[in-house]
């Protein structure tokens, strides 16, 4: 017969299997959060942005803010992607990172022009890296 006051080592296992069963993703996340600054430090004239890009090392990127009218002049991109971004609201280069290439196709966009749009946020990205500062770096 068995005891009822006590769990069996069968009912441990299973609540620390289940106690660690949140992924070590989100818990990285979770202290990642804690760790950054609650207002990012100036970094020259330009207001930035806090994009979470991956890059090997997993830091913050800061982007400059840009307008969409802008992105699109800086990086030659036509009319009619500006205006189609425009129409969908979007009102920051920046913001563009954080859209999916299938929410570009469900606004109507043509695979050209997602990849004309793809191949201007690389060139944004790659022109505007500037990462985090850590501790050491001051």
């Amino acid at each position: 017969m068995h005891n009822t006051s006590e769990p069996s080592s069968n009912d441990k296992s299973t609540a620390n299997f289940e106690s660690g069963m949140r992924g070590t993703g989100e818990r990285n996340r979770e202290q990642e959060a804690r760790s950054l600054p609650e207002n990012p430090p100036d970094t020259g004239d330009s207001q930035r942005e806090r994009h979470f890009v991956s890059i090997n090392n997993g830091k913050p990127l800061y982007v400059p803010v840009m307008t969409v009218a802008q992105f699109c002049d800086k990086y030659d991109l036509s009319e009619n992607i500006r205006q189609r971004l425009e129409e969908e609201e979007f009102k920051t280069a920046g913001a563009l990172l954080e859209v999916s290439e299938a929410t570009l196709q469900t606004a109507g966009f043509k695979s050209g022009q997602i990849a004309d749009l793809k191949k201007a946020l690389k060139e944004f990205l790659m022109s505007n890296m500037a990462l985090a500062p850590t501790g050491d770096d001051r």
